[in-house]
């Protein structure tokens, strides 16, 4: 399959092909480092005056002060904010498969059709994931957030006595995850933050 790739000033976006009865991928976004801001007590530590000189470093370029010192951007930027990195998936039944993509990233969005115990009575005839293995390689890859999505029809979000309820696929995933195990909703949106922290929005 023909893999995709896109770039912007803002992020990068590339296809990762999966495995499934039709042809599906997932996407990788990530956020592009900018540099950092720069470092107003570092700069007059360094006996940059404020106003032009200030400008040109922000801008990337060096500047040569009265005294003949040569300042580079690099040693009075600040460290730049931590890049976030996603990674969404389409219809899969090996999660595996995106260890190369999760490398660096903070959250994994994917599906988790089945529990383990469902999957072993319905068989891998619908190559679907299970709770239970996505949550295997997002903990393989040091991923610190799960999103689950694509849940079958058998589990309800309020289950009766005897009934299969979605926070199964919940609990199922954070018995091989230590990181945070959100299960996907209509409308739903969240928010990864510059701090790691991943935020379920409310509703709008």
């Amino acid at each position: 399959m023909e893999s995709f790739e896109y770039r912007d000033n803002h992020f990068s976006v590339t296809s990762h092909e999966l495995s499934h009865r039709v042809p599906s991928f997932a996407y990788r976004f990530a956020e592009c480092c900018h540099p950092g801001a720069l470092d107003q007590d570092r700069l007059n530590a360094l006996g940059v005056p404020r106003g032009p000189l200030w400008g040109k470093l922000q801008s990337g370029q060096p500047v040569t002060l009265e005294d003949g010192r040569v300042i580079e951007p690099e040693q009075v930027r600040q460290p730049p904010p931590p890049a976030r990195v996603a990674v969404i998936g389409g219809d899969n039944d090996q999660p595996g498969l995106l260890h190369t993509a999760l490398q660096g990233a903070q959250l994994m969005v994917h599906e988790a059709t089945f529990t383990e115990d469902v999957f072993c009575k319905v068989g891998p005839k619908y190559m679907h994931s299970t709770a239970k293995r996505v949550a295997e390689a997002a903990e393989q890859a040091q991923v610190d957030h799960v999103i689950l999505t694509h849940f079958s029809g058998r589990y309800r979000r309020s289950p009766k006595p005897g009934e299969y309820g979605v926070e199964m696929l919940r609990q199922e995933a954070k018995h091989y995850f230590h990181g945070t195990v959100s299960l996907a909703e209509d409308w739903g949106c969240w928010q990864l933050g510059r701090d790691g922290r991943l935020e379920r929005l409310k509703d709008h």
